[in-house]
Protein backbone atom coordinates (compact mmCIF):
# COMPACT_ATOMS: atom_id res chain seq x y z
CA UNK A 1 0.00 0.00 0.00
CA UNK A 2 1.40 4.04 -0.76
CA UNK A 3 1.65 5.95 1.64
CA UNK A 4 2.45 9.53 1.60
CA UNK A 5 4.67 11.51 4.29
CA UNK A 6 6.02 14.99 4.72
CA UNK A 7 9.66 14.59 5.23
CA UNK A 8 11.03 17.42 7.25
CA UNK A 9 13.43 19.93 5.25
CA UNK A 10 16.08 19.12 7.81
CA UNK A 11 16.27 15.86 5.92
CA UNK A 12 15.92 17.23 2.35
CA UNK A 13 18.98 15.19 1.44
CA UNK A 14 17.24 11.63 1.70
CA UNK A 15 15.00 13.45 -1.46
CA UNK A 16 17.78 12.59 -3.63
CA UNK A 17 17.76 8.97 -3.72
CA UNK A 18 14.41 9.20 -5.91
CA UNK A 19 15.42 8.83 -9.05
CA UNK A 20 13.83 11.85 -11.92
CA UNK A 21 13.94 10.19 -15.44
CA UNK A 22 11.94 9.56 -18.12
CA UNK A 23 11.79 7.66 -21.69
CA UNK A 24 9.60 9.10 -24.86
CA UNK A 25 9.36 8.55 -28.26
CA UNK A 26 7.12 11.58 -28.57
CA UNK A 27 7.57 15.45 -27.76
CA UNK A 28 4.86 18.47 -28.61
CA UNK A 29 6.82 20.23 -31.60
CA UNK A 30 6.19 23.65 -31.03
CA UNK A 31 5.23 25.10 -35.14
CA UNK A 32 4.92 29.51 -35.18
CA UNK A 33 2.36 30.55 -37.73
CA UNK A 34 3.34 33.73 -39.56
CA UNK A 35 6.33 34.00 -37.69
CA UNK A 36 4.93 33.74 -34.06
CA UNK A 37 2.21 36.49 -34.76
CA UNK A 38 -0.05 34.11 -36.29
CA UNK A 39 0.20 32.79 -32.99
CA UNK A 40 1.21 28.76 -32.86
CA UNK A 41 0.14 25.23 -32.18
CA UNK A 42 2.23 22.18 -30.29
CA UNK A 43 1.48 19.11 -32.16
CA UNK A 44 2.67 15.94 -30.81
CA UNK A 45 5.29 14.25 -32.74
CA UNK A 46 6.49 10.13 -32.55
CA UNK A 47 10.42 10.46 -32.42
CA UNK A 48 13.15 8.18 -31.90
CA UNK A 49 13.34 6.69 -27.97
CA UNK A 50 15.28 8.68 -25.98
CA UNK A 51 15.92 9.00 -21.89
CA UNK A 52 16.27 11.90 -19.74
CA UNK A 53 17.69 11.78 -16.10
CA UNK A 54 17.39 15.09 -14.40
CA UNK A 55 21.11 15.13 -12.44
CA UNK A 56 19.61 18.60 -10.05
CA UNK A 57 20.29 17.92 -6.49
CA UNK A 58 19.03 19.08 -3.53
CA UNK A 59 22.37 20.73 -2.57
CA UNK A 60 21.78 22.75 -6.03
CA UNK A 61 18.42 23.81 -4.59
CA UNK A 62 19.62 24.68 -1.31
CA UNK A 63 22.43 26.70 -2.71
CA UNK A 64 20.28 29.19 -4.63
CA UNK A 65 16.85 29.26 -2.91
CA UNK A 66 15.93 29.73 0.74
CA UNK A 67 13.89 26.40 1.14
CA UNK A 68 13.08 26.82 4.56
CA UNK A 69 9.57 26.81 4.21
CA UNK A 70 9.19 24.45 0.95
CA UNK A 71 7.19 20.95 1.55
CA UNK A 72 8.47 17.91 0.54
CA UNK A 73 6.39 14.57 0.18
CA UNK A 74 7.35 10.97 -0.05
CA UNK A 75 5.29 8.31 -1.47
CA UNK A 76 6.42 5.05 -0.21
CA UNK A 77 5.69 1.19 -0.85
CA UNK A 78 6.46 -0.33 2.79
CA UNK A 79 10.27 1.36 3.27
CA UNK A 80 11.04 1.88 -0.29
CA UNK A 81 10.97 5.63 -1.87
CA UNK A 82 8.91 4.93 -4.79
CA UNK A 83 7.90 8.87 -5.55
CA UNK A 84 8.29 12.42 -4.58
CA UNK A 85 6.93 15.88 -4.69
CA UNK A 86 8.00 19.38 -3.89
CA UNK A 87 6.16 22.39 -3.13
CA UNK A 88 8.00 25.74 -3.29
CA UNK A 89 6.72 29.06 -2.51
CA UNK A 90 8.55 31.67 -4.54
CA UNK A 91 8.24 35.24 -4.03
CA UNK A 92 6.69 37.15 -7.17
CA UNK A 93 8.69 39.79 -8.56
CA UNK A 94 5.53 41.76 -8.87
CA UNK A 95 4.09 43.05 -5.85
CA UNK A 96 6.02 40.63 -3.75
CA UNK A 97 3.40 37.90 -2.92
CA UNK A 98 4.64 34.29 -2.33
CA UNK A 99 2.69 31.40 -4.51
CA UNK A 100 3.06 28.08 -4.90
CA UNK A 101 5.13 26.27 -7.03
CA UNK A 102 4.92 22.41 -7.96
CA UNK A 103 8.57 22.44 -7.90
CA UNK A 104 8.99 18.24 -8.47
CA UNK A 105 7.20 15.84 -9.17
CA UNK A 106 8.54 12.29 -9.83
CA UNK A 107 8.01 8.34 -9.34
CA UNK A 108 10.59 5.83 -9.90
CA UNK A 109 10.34 4.30 -13.07
CA UNK A 110 9.05 0.23 -11.76
CA UNK A 111 6.29 2.39 -10.09
CA UNK A 112 4.48 4.56 -12.87
CA UNK A 113 1.68 4.24 -14.30
CA UNK A 114 -0.09 3.43 -11.14
CA UNK A 115 -1.48 6.46 -9.63
CA UNK A 116 1.32 7.29 -7.19
CA UNK A 117 2.31 10.86 -9.32
CA UNK A 118 -1.72 11.57 -9.04
CA UNK A 119 -1.72 10.98 -4.83
CA UNK A 120 1.50 13.11 -4.99
CA UNK A 121 -0.08 16.08 -7.18
CA UNK A 122 -2.94 15.99 -4.97
CA UNK A 123 -0.88 15.90 -2.01
CA UNK A 124 0.67 19.44 -3.66
CA UNK A 125 -3.08 20.80 -4.47
CA UNK A 126 -3.91 20.46 -0.80
CA UNK A 127 -0.83 21.42 0.94
CA UNK A 128 -1.00 25.37 -1.87
CA UNK A 129 -5.03 25.78 -0.36
CA UNK A 130 -3.84 25.29 2.82
CA UNK A 131 -1.61 28.01 2.50
CA UNK A 132 -4.32 29.75 1.20
CA UNK A 133 -3.46 30.22 -2.72
CA UNK A 134 -5.07 30.14 -5.39
CA UNK A 135 -2.98 28.40 -8.03
CA UNK A 136 -0.02 26.63 -8.62
CA UNK A 137 2.60 27.30 -10.98
CA UNK A 138 3.95 24.02 -12.57
CA UNK A 139 7.41 23.80 -14.98
CA UNK A 140 7.72 20.87 -17.68
CA UNK A 141 9.30 20.26 -21.15
CA UNK A 142 7.78 19.70 -24.36
CA UNK A 143 9.70 16.79 -24.66
CA UNK A 144 8.54 15.16 -21.38
CA UNK A 145 5.27 13.91 -23.20
CA UNK A 146 4.07 12.44 -20.10
CA UNK A 147 3.54 15.35 -18.00
CA UNK A 148 2.53 18.00 -20.32
CA UNK A 149 -0.75 15.17 -20.78
CA UNK A 150 -0.92 14.66 -17.09
CA UNK A 151 -0.58 18.64 -16.05
CA UNK A 152 -3.05 18.79 -18.85
CA UNK A 153 -5.38 16.19 -17.67
CA UNK A 154 -5.53 18.30 -14.24
CA UNK A 155 -6.97 21.10 -15.66
CA UNK A 156 -3.67 22.98 -15.39
CA UNK A 157 -3.57 26.18 -18.17
CA UNK A 158 -0.31 26.29 -20.46
CA UNK A 159 0.41 30.18 -19.68
CA UNK A 160 3.85 30.65 -20.99
CA UNK A 161 6.30 29.30 -23.68
CA UNK A 162 9.85 29.58 -23.82
CA UNK A 163 11.95 28.21 -25.97
CA UNK A 164 15.66 29.37 -24.95
CA UNK A 165 15.26 28.60 -21.18
CA UNK A 166 17.84 25.47 -21.84
CA UNK A 167 20.74 26.37 -22.59
CA UNK A 168 22.02 22.60 -22.14
CA UNK A 169 19.24 21.38 -24.05
CA UNK A 170 18.62 23.38 -27.13
CA UNK A 171 15.24 21.29 -28.46
CA UNK A 172 13.63 21.78 -25.23
CA UNK A 173 11.08 24.35 -24.46
CA UNK A 174 10.19 25.56 -21.51
CA UNK A 175 6.21 24.92 -20.86
CA UNK A 176 4.82 27.21 -17.95
CA UNK A 177 1.41 25.63 -16.67
CA UNK A 178 -0.52 27.52 -14.04
CA UNK A 179 -3.14 25.48 -12.10
CA UNK A 180 -6.35 27.71 -10.34
CA UNK A 181 -7.01 26.29 -7.11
Amino acid sequence: MIKIEELSIDNIKEYDSIESKYETNKIYELKKIDRGLGGFVLEPKSVKTFYKKFTETTDDWVKFFDVKDWKIFVAYDNDIKVGGAVLSFMLDRVGGKKHAVLWDLRVIEDYKHQGIGQKLFDKIKEEAKNSKDTEIKIECQNTNYAAVNFYYKQGAELKCINEQAYADYKDEIQMIWYLEL
